[in-house]
């Protein structure tokens, strides 16, 4: 059995694997660590001040169910075993003090011994058995089946698919096992997702049910209110494990739900940091000589879909003339902000089968350029060869957002070639349903964040190829199975890298009823005074970063 330390850890089984960690926060007996941010920049970082933001309202706090504010609850009021960095791949340790891979299938970690949960007077009022209570290995081994467990919880696929069972050794080592080898074990969609990987004290499960609107962690923070209509206020854990962590009092989410109320809110200081929506708002911020901007690729993109498994989608001859229907320069110049005869790429870029943001992973924009094109004259004989003259079909889409213009202008472009496509937008409820029942012809989504690739790759696939193994309503494909499955199953993180580009390609030639479009452009603003941000490595390890500071 190999043994590694939180040093030795790097150059030993998982380095060979292709996994990259970086400085775990402490020794294996829990001794004082340093942010998932790491180094600070920017000056000497300042105790003190309330950052404000801003989030969209019609949310609860439960981090396993919810996509609005549950990342950002978990990931500042809960503990984590890690996150990971999207620009290096680097796993970044937040409460394990030490990571083992014993074997192929087997992983223990070390958690440190520092970690409590909250402790409030109102926490003792209610759960007096909790308050201030020490975080165990058993508290893992228990949220990890609840999580597994939790019907109508996203992203179960790893723990119902790949796992076989985790323990609690003794108080501080967690142990788990796979049902087989799998590469992915310590990445972003695992056990220590933001939506799988919160630890949650069974003490309030017991008594309340669910998290939805209670919250008791042993993250950096700690709930102060929360309200669907008024917002989130959140404030430090004074007895948080990482000595001086974190810099900031507390953080406010005011609710907002229109761009414009956003914009003008960040423009008068009402908020510190915002995200505008497209290039068009994000060009007011780089005129403001106090206002720090960034332009990164999305970790997400816009796509369509069509019923691959009936007629005539099932017809490889019409989706090849599906997708050369669909001008994606147009589509990004449209819905992005962009001019007509503007280059396309400064607003967004082609996908393939990744989220360009996924680099490491993606196609490059000259091969997809080469796999991929626009001929609406060869997609109209396609379809007369196949015997349509034309076609009808009714278009799906989500009546918020960024899905009811791209329906439009999809709609438009596919009239061009002889489908007519009917609009049928609704609510995300009802959108949900009609999605996970099937009911739909064809229909556009502006898709969730990946934070790995093997979830937007395992949607290409038959059900059960891999963990990620996707819809039901394609038709199977062994080639493209095996490929995703030996993926999974492959620890060298360049041979892995290079697989997917051979699934990618081999994917795009079979012209799949998933249609990835593009993928936007994302913007961040931020006022100069608030420091130690470092967007560039992810939603995800941005989530965990407490060392932000305000310097104003």
């Amino acid at each position: 059995m190999a043994r590694f330390s939180r040093r030795s850890f790097l150059g030993a089984a998982l380095a060979a694997a292709g996994v990259v960690i970086a400085g775990c926060r402490g020794g294996e007996e829990a001794g004082e660590g340093t942010s998932p941010a790491g180094e600070m920049s920017e000056g000497e970082p300042k105790r003190g001040g309330q950052r404000e933001q801003g989030i969209p309202g019609g949310f609860n706090i439960d981090p396993r169910l919810d996509y609005i504010a549950g990342p950002i609850v978990g990931s500042q009021c809960y503990s984590y075993l890690w996150t990971v960095r999207m620009d290096t791949d680097e796993i970044v340790p937040v409460c394990a003090a030490a990571i083992e891979q014993v074997d192929d299938v087997t992983y223990l970690f070390k958690i440190h011994r520092n970690i409590r949960f909250h402790d409030t007077a109102d926490i003792r009022a209610k759960y007096p058995q909790l308050a201030g209570r020490q975080v165990t290995a058993e508290d893992l081994r228990y949220s990890i089946e609840l999580f597994r467990d939790l019907d109508g919880a996203p992203l179960r696929d790893y723990h119902l698919n790949e796992m076989d069972h985790v323990e609690a050794v003794d108080a501080y080592t967690l142990k788990l096992v796979n049902r087989r080898p799998y590469s992915w074990t310590l990445g972003a969609n695992s056990i220590s997702g933001l939506t799988q990987g919160a630890i949650v004290p069974r003490e309030v499960i017991e008594k309340e049910g669910d998290l939805k609107t209670t919250c008791v962690g042993s993250g950096a923070f700690m709930m102060d209110s929360f309200s669907q209509t008024q917002g989130i206020r959140i404030v430090r854990n004074p007895d948080y494990f990482v000595a001086d962590e974190p810099f900031v009092d507390s953080q406010r989410w005011r609710i907002i739900n229109d761009f414009v109320i956003a914009e003008a809110a960040f423009r008068s200081e009402q908020i510190d940091t915002w995200s505008p929506p497209n290039a068009v708002a994000f060009r007011f911020t780089k005129d403001m000589p106090e206002v720090v901007t960034n332009k990164l690729l999305a970790l997400y993109d816009m796509q369509m879909s069509v019923r691959a498994d009936v007629p005539p989608w099932n017809d490889v001859r019409v989706r090849q003339a599906l997708h050369l229907a669909i001008d994606r320069d147009a589509l990004i110049l449209s819905l992005e902000g962009g001019r007509s005869g503007e280059d396309a790429s400064e607003y967004g870029l082609w996908a393939g089968c990744l989220p360009c943001g996924m680099a490491r992973y993606a196609l490059s924009q000259d091969e997809l350029h080469r796999l991929i094109r626009y001929d609406p004259a060869e997609s109209r004989r396609l379809l007369s060869a196949a015997g349509y003259d034309s076609i009808d079909v009714r278009l799906d889409h989500v009546n918020v957002g960024k899905p009811p213009q791209l329906a439009e202008a999809i709609a438009g472009q596919l009239r061009n070639v002889g489908i007519n496509a009917t609009l049928q937008p609704s609510e995300i409820a009802r959108f949900a349903v009609t999605l996970i029942q099937g009911d739909f012809e064809m229909l556009c989504v502006q898709g969730l964040g990946a934070y790995s690739p093997e979830m937007p790759l395992g949607g290409f696939t038959s059900p059960r190829a891999g963990a990620w193994g996707g819809s039901r309503f394609i038709q199977p494909d062994p080639e493209v199975d095996a490929v995703f499955e030996q993926i999974c199953r492959t620890f060298d993180a360049e041979e892995r890298q290079e697989m997917a580009r051979e699934m990618q390609r081999l994917v795009l030639s079979r012209f799949p009823p998933i249609i990835r479009l593009y993928t936007p452009w994302e913007y961040h603003a931020r006022y100069d005074y608030v420091r130690g941000v470092h967007p560039e490595q992810g939603a995800m390890a941005n989530a965990f970063n407490y060392r932000v500071w305000l310097a104003a």
